[in-house]
């Protein structure tokens, strides 16, 4: 999925934040300690050592039903968003 696309197929908006962390002065570690729930382990740990956070955070239906997906790369999250959209009616 391009990110065109997932523009398309939402109703509301879209959010695309790089490297937070970086603008508070935190660690990987340290920023993701509050979603840490939302995040699979290797995930986690793929951000970790690569020191990159790419969080997508998206409305496909009404502002107030939100997914959010994390990852390395920007083709890694929307890579994840499509599959939302596939478990989603």
């Amino acid at each position: 999925m391009t990110i065109d696309e997932l523009i398309s197929k939402c109703k509301c908006g879209v959010h695309i934040t790089v490297n937070g962390h970086r603008d508070c002065y935190e660690t990987v570690e340290e920023y993701l300690c509050s979603f840490a729930s939302e995040i699979d382990d290797a995930t986690m740990r793929q951000m970790i050592e690569a020191d990159t956070i790419v969080e997508l955070q998206f409305f496909p239906r009404t502002p107030v039903g939100s997914y959010s997906v994390w990852g390395t790369s920007l083709a890694e999250v929307l890579t994840a968003a499509d599959s939302c959209f596939e478990v989603t009616p």
